[in-house]
């Protein structure tokens, strides 16, 4: 497979999301929850690299799914 390289495609800006979700990881207890609106995707990556479980649902109840939405996170470790 060959990539194509492509030059002059802007960055999306930096919400600064991430680095609020990983502050609130290191100052949350066992059973405590936070809301985060972003990709599900970084959720479980940013865990991992504060070094604690959670546990992720959809605010609309569904299992979570990758992509723009908001979810409950719940330090479970």
């Amino acid at each position: 497979m060959t990539l194509h390289i492509e030059l002059d495609i802007p960055e999306p800006p930096d919400t600064g999301r991430y680095k609020d979700l990983i502050e609130a990881y290191s100052k949350m207890e066992v059973g405590n929850s936070v809301v985060f609106y972003g990709s599900h995707s970084y959720i479980h990556a940013l865990a991992g690299d504060v070094g604690i479980r959670i546990r992720v649902r959809a605010l609309d109840g569904l299992v979570a799914m990758r992509g723009q939405k908001e979810y409950r996170i719940w330090r479970v470790g």
